[in-house]
C-alpha cells in the first residue's frame, strides 16, 4: 500500500465516489417510490341500455 501511486488512487476515487453517490440516489428514489401508496383502482363503468 505504501508503494501505491497517489494519482492512481485519486483517479479511482474520482470514479468510485460519484458512481456510489449515483447508486445511493437511485436506491433512495426506488425505496421512496416503493413506499408510496398505489393509486386507487379505477372501476370500469358498465353502461346499460336502460
Amino acid at each position: 500500500m505504501s508503494a501505491a501511486d497517489p494519482d492512481g488512487w485519486s483517479l479511482t476515487a474520482g470514479i468510485t465516489v460519484p458512481a456510489a453517490g449515483l447508486g445511493a440516489v437511485a436506491c433512495g428514489v426506488t425505496l421512496y417510490l416503493y413506499g408510496r401508496p398505489y393509486p386507487a383502482a379505477r372501476t370500469r363503468r358498465t353502461y346499460t341500455d336502460a
